[in-house]
């Protein structure tokens, strides 16, 4: 059978109300949003899945989608097990997460922007909550990310000491895994705080440096981040999905001259309860500037956006 007859068969609604009455085991749910992922069995399902998203009912998508493309099954285990989740599963394939497990709540973030070297030297303090007790690891999506410590803090966010983590090689576009071990005897609904030392690197997608001839005023340079779709990941270590929403604080320090803006609330207009603990990194030279912000409405790590200019 030819792709285009594939895609066809299974964007048919007689199909689809065949699959919905075949054992849910048989068959797996393709993330209609993934539209990078193109070749062999897994694109032909990404692309039925969009297909479907365009030529059925709401009705028929809700009851069916759940059991479609059951192709993908041929594909080999690791592949369906970072891209494809089983029917009635919430995994998404653009994310290396486990928010089912251990979802990340609240993020606190420290940016210090070098326009010299390009860099950002960042601090982040996720708020973690246990969704289930049997978890071992935290996993997040980072994207050429250089990850120097990762330490489990308690009161007044001390450290309570270093945590193991593992980088994985990095996949495509997604980026590399980053596995945390987690403390054991973690009961559900609890909440520990994960901090993760970093830095950015020169091949950041979510970020783009501008020189000073690059701007309107010729004089001072300029920074703007652009993290839709999974393009947070390379600016912080995140659950970087549209379904994982968190609120977060900032700091950003920035040369003197220049002026931080964030999707988020300046931090002397917030009169909300979400507080800042103290900065992990190192206090900011004379003239240095630093802007805070507060973003207390969860929202996915996409909507994340930070501008610096004059």
């Amino acid at each position: 059978m030819s792709t285009q007859q594939l895609l066809s068969r299974s964007a048919s609604p007689s199909f689809l109300r065949r699959q919905a009455s075949q054992p849910a085991h048989k068959t797996y749910l393709a993330h209609p949003a993934t539209s990078f992922i193109r070749s062999g069995p897994l694109g032909f399902s990404l692309g039925a899945a969009r297909v479907l998203e365009r030529t059925v009912s709401r009705p028929q998508r809700k009851q069916a989608t759940r059991r479609v493309v059951s192709v993908v099954s041929s594909a080999p285990d690791n592949m369906r097990d970072k891209f494809v989740f089983k029917a009635g599963g919430e995994k998404d394939p653009s994310s290396f997460g486990n928010p089912t497990e251990a979802r990340v709540t609240h993020t606190e973030i420290e940016f210090s922007i070098d326009f010299d070297t390009k860099l950002i030297d960042a601090y982040v303090k996720l708020t973690v909550s246990i969704e289930n007790p049997a978890v071992d690891v935290l996993s997040l999506d980072t994207r050429d990310l250089s990850i120097h410590k990762v330490e489990l803090l308690g009161t007044d966010c001390k450290s309570e000491g270093d945590m193991q983590f593992t980088l994985a090689d990095e996949y495509k576009e997604l980026g590399s895994k980053l596995d945390i071990t987690l403390p054991k005897g973690l009961k559900q609904g609890e909440k520990i705080t994960v901090g993760i030392r970093y830095q950015t690197s020169s091949k950041c997608s979510a970020v783009q440096f501008l020189t000073p001839e690059q701007t309107a005023g010729g004089t001072h340079p300029y920074l703007f981040s652009q993290c839709q779709a999974i393009h947070a990941r390379s600016l912080i270590p995140c659950q970087d999905g549209p379904g994982v929403k968190m609120t977060y604080a900032a700091t950003v320090v920035v040369p003197a001259e220049l002026t931080a803006l964030m999707s988020a609330v300046p931090a002397e207009e917030y009169t909300g309860d979400l507080a800042f603990t103290p900065a992990k990194l190192p206090a900011p030279a004379p003239k240095w500037e630093t802007f805070r912000f507060v973003q207390a409405v969860p929202i996915p790590s996409y909507l994340l956006a930070l501008a610096v200019g004059r």
